[in-house]
């Protein structure tokens, strides 16, 4: 696997490589707040955003590497 290489140029931006386990709790929590509405009667959240801050997870979104980066060599890595 030394020869391996990404098909697309993005990354986090942030320390983490990836918000895998993030995303897991905040689903957990959307489908129970949802039971939990459910059997009360009441609205149902619409979106994962309703449920948890996204601005909190661990990295802050992905971002495409042009070409040009000076480390983009490194970068497409795996």
């Amino acid at each position: 696997m030394s020869r391996s290489k990404k098909k697309t140029p993005a990354s986090t931006i942030a320390c983490c490589k990836s918000q895998k386990a993030d995303k897991r709790i905040c689903n957990r929590v959307f489908r129970r707040r949802s039971k939990i509405l459910l059997a009360k009667g009441r609205d149902l959240p619409v979106r994962l955003r309703e449920v948890m801050d996204v601005w909190g997870f661990a990295g802050d979104g992905k971002r495409y590497w042009s070409d040009d980066c000076r480390f983009f060599k490194k970068l497409m890595r795996k």
